[in-house]
């Protein structure tokens, strides 16, 4: 009787905790789509989006992306929409494939839905087709990691990320979480660096063959190696900023949980000479700040767009310190779910607000786009600067982690309303001598935000004044 009595309780105790971790899976799911959803309903992706691009030369030039260039006449044939599915079922699997190691494959599933809320993943949802080649190398690596030599994949890996995304090279360590000789744990952290410079020089050969010179990053990447000690505390501070800004993103209560369990954890493997869980704890560490200590290098800034691993290094280690503990797993996963959503819905509803209106105001102009030869945009770099940010506020938007306030941000409208023409912008003395036409004479007709007019087969927009529109 008390057998039977112990085997019920136990039975019970494990219902209702699957049933605990089966209602947290479903909201992560549903709350997932309807992210999804919403974002889904933007006009415009970043004005810089492979699907706008009427030539990858210049990205291989200042970057290395070699892989996006061979691969462009094929990328840009997709739909960015589509794509987006793709990537995030490819950072899923991966994202299942590290979790996999450590915690039970029903926690890992809720764990790794949780990875998709990342805001640097979302972020780069604005780049659809740019990131697709880079996400089917991360989809690669953890398919194979466990079938071929560990030397093979990170060379592999690091050849193919720096031709697309380099920052997700720093994610691959990850598949090898867990190992438990000093020997392994060395190897994979030797491999690492290493293979990351073969897949830099690779890069590097490439332009050189492609372009004619090495790799120039252009002036907006401020990029300046380091020369001296002095230059480097400077690196080194800028690259601090930049992670303080991303660590923002995490919220103050999940800052304070991460950095408890830090505490509680490494007091634990320090008292239990766990050298497995050290070694993890440091692997998540050197993950965590890879990104920014190669910023450091070149003085470059990092946007938090572009913190993946930070995000992943911080999740990681608090799943690994309660991984005992299922229904703990699984609340920690909906706590991140629901500041990260936070944090996505702000700039979700900043993007889809200016570019949809954007767009939707250019598209029922009275113009057909088969019958325009393209567009321009009259606008000082300060002005476009100060009229967004008043658009902003007066339509009550909430900052956000990628702003739109730059003039180059405002080329992929014409492009998302199918004008295939030139797509000129800059000031009135820039535009007229690219069209090679005289401005003086025109009427301009208000629409909104913008004033417009047609040109000799050109589309010419400039802003309307302020007072007519920010209310």
């Amino acid at each position: 009787m008390e057998l039977l009595y112990r085997l019920r309780k136990q039975w019970s105790e494990c219902s209702a905790r699957s049933l605990s971790l089966f209602i947290i899976g479903v909201l992560l799911i549903f709350t997932y789509i309807s992210e999804w959803s919403e974002w889904s309903e933007l006009r415009a992706f970043a004005h810089d989006e492979l699907l706008y691009c009427e030539s990858y030369n210049i990205k291989l030039a200042s970057e290395g992306r070699w892989l996006n260039w061979l691969l462009f006449p094929i990328l840009r044939l997709f739909n960015g929409y589509f794509v987006s599915i793709v990537n995030a079922a490819c950072l899923f699997i991966f994202s299942f494939t590290v979790l996999r190691r450590f915690v039970p494959c029903h926690v890992g599933i809720l764990a790794a839905i949780t990875t998709l809320f990342f805001p640097p993943v979302h972020t780069m949802n604005y780049w659809p087709t740019t990131m697709l080649p880079s996400y089917i190398t991360l989809l690669g690596a953890s398919i194979l990691y466990t079938r071929v030599s560990k030397w093979k994949l990170f060379l592999a890996s690091a050849i193919f990320l720096n031709g697309g995304l380099a920052t997700f090279y720093f994610l691959i360590p990850l598949l090898y979480i867990g190992e438990e000789r000093m020997e392994d744990f060395c190897r994979t952290i030797l491999y690492w660096l290493a293979f990351f410079v073969v897949g830099v020089v690779f890069a590097e050969l490439f332009t050189l063959l492609c372009c004619g010179h090495w790799i120039h990053p252009l002036a907006y990447r401020h990029f300046n190696l380091v020369g001296g000690i002095d230059e480097l505390f400077d690196n080194i501070q800028l690259s601090w900023q930049c992670m303080q800004k991303a660590l923002a993103l995490f919220g103050r209560k999940l800052i304070l949980l991460s950095t408890c369990l830090a505490f509680i954890y490494i007091y634990y493997i320090f008292k239990q000479r766990e050298k497995s869980s050290l070694f993890v704890v440091l692997l998540l560490v050197l993950v965590s700040c890879s990104v920014y200590a190669h910023a450091i290098l070149g003085g470059l800034f990092v946007e938090s767009r572009s913190a993946l691993c930070l995000f992943f290094g911080i999740f990681l280690f608090c799943m690994w310190a309660i991984r005992c503990c299922p229904i703990a797993t699984g609340v920690l996963s909906l706590l991140f779910a629901t500041q990260m959503v936070h944090v996505n819905s702000h700039d979700i509803h900043y993007w889809n607000a200016i570019r949809n209106a954007m767009c939707d105001e250019i598209t029922n102009l009275p113009y057909k786009s088969t019958d325009l030869k393209g567009c321009a945009f009259i606008a000082e770099t300060w002005e476009y600067h100060n009229y967004l940010n008043i658009l902003t506020e007066n339509w009550k938007l909430k900052p956000t982690i990628s702003p739109l306030n730059y003039l180059e941000s405002w080329c992929a409208i014409p492009r998302a309303c199918n004008i295939m023409g030139s797509v000129i912008y800059g000031n009135e003395s820039k535009v007229t001598r690219a069209l090679n036409i005289n401005l003086s004479n025109v009427l301009f007709t208000d629409s909104g935000i913008f004033q417009h007019a047609k040109v000799n087969g050109y589309l010419i927009l400039k802003f309307a004044p302020i007072s007519k529109w920010s209310n």
